[in-house]
């Protein structure tokens, strides 16, 4: 009887346990990452300012960025800034942030990890990483400039930008991380 019980309770709670992890995988773009968040605050970018860009993830996906730069054509250090968790290019505060960046002397670089803003797709921590790595890679393939620095904010349990900065492959002294 004991026994029975036992295996009850025991089958009940992992029946519990296994419908939970299912939600929460499949909830995942949802729950996780909070990707409709970054559509609800859209604000046009201004095209004076900021020049759109579109660039492959790797995957076969695009991605889309924006990239403010100086047009006296100096090698400058550039910025790859990545954003938070929930935030898009779209954003107005994060559109102020990228310019407060570029009236300091630097060329900014910014992208919408895909599933967030206006890049398509849905968010994975695998992803994450794959996107931060092709921006840096299409920004430093084009640009052919000196040294990047890379504004990371944290984003998922190891930060896609912070991860870049193990594994970008960039040459010694050219890769700077915050």
């Amino acid at each position: 009887m004991v026994c029975r019980v036992f295996a009850a309770g025991a089958l009940f709670f992992l029946t519990v346990w296994a419908g939970a992890v299912g939600v929460l995988w499949a909830g995942e773009p949802y729950l996780v990452f909070n990707a409709a968040m970054s559509r609800s605050y859209a604000a046009l970018p201004d095209p004076k300012i900021f020049e759109s860009r579109v660039f492959p993830d790797g995957n076969g996906a695009s991605l889309n960025a924006l990239q403010l730069k100086h047009a006296d054509g100096e090698d400058r250090y550039w910025i790859l800034f990545c954003l938070p968790a929930g935030a898009s290019t779209q954003v107005r505060d994060i559109q102020g942030q990228l310019k407060r960046l570029w009236t300091l002397g630097y060329d900014v670089f910014a992208f919408d990890y895909r599933g967030f803003g206006a890049s398509n797709g849905s968010p994975t921590e695998q992803g994450l990483y794959d996107d931060a790595t092709a921006a840096y890679r299409s920004r430093s393939e084009t640009a052919g400039c000196g040294t990047a620095f890379i504004r990371a904010n944290r984003f998922g349990p190891r930060g896609g930008c912070t991860r870049l900065s193990l594994g970008a492959g960039a040459p010694s002294g050219k890769l700077r991380v915050r």
